[in-house]
């Protein structure tokens, strides 16, 4: 494994303003992103980058997901 980089470095000041300036926005992409990063990183992971944003944007979403995660 040695010196391998996961993802991309961000900068969390510059993610809180540009969140700021689109008025949340860039907090949907940034974390889509993220997720879309560990996906890449390990496939074993048994989630969607895009139905993990949705589940972050509609918390009774998350809700219903972890139901239905319990039981598998």
């Amino acid at each position: 494994m040695g010196n391998q980089i996961l993802g991309k470095t961000r900068n969390a000041g510059a993610v809180i303003l540009l969140s700021f300036i689109t008025f949340g926005i860039y907090t949907i992409i940034w974390y889509y992103r993220i997720n879309k990063e560990i996906k890449e990183h390990d496939r074993n992971q048994n989630f969607s980058p895009g139905w993990a944003t949705v589940a972050f944007c509609c918390p009774i979403v998350n809700l219903v997901s972890e139901e239905r995660g319990s039981n598998l």
